[in-house]
């Protein structure tokens, strides 16, 4: 079960976002993705817990790694 990512269809139509906030979890995965470390996505989003966010990029990935599966030898 989730902890730290939502999505209920009342809010940004269902977008998957951080607990608590209307921040959707793609602008947190766009800027460590050009770079931004959580300290500093923690700065530019303060009143998100750093335990909230740390939380939910883990969550992300734990749900990565459980839909993505290696393709098997024929």
């Amino acid at each position: 079960m989730k902890r730290y990512i939502v999505s209920h269809p009342e809010i940004l139509g269902g977008t998957p976002c951080i607990v608590g906030t209307r921040v959707p979890l793609s602008r947190v995965v766009f800027l460590l993705r050009e770079g931004y470390t959580l300290d500093a996505i923690h700065s530019e989003y303060p009143h998100i817990e750093f335990t909230v966010l740390s939380g939910a990029v883990d969550e992300l990935i734990e749900s990565i790694e459980h839909t993505v599966h290696a393709p098997q030898a024929i």
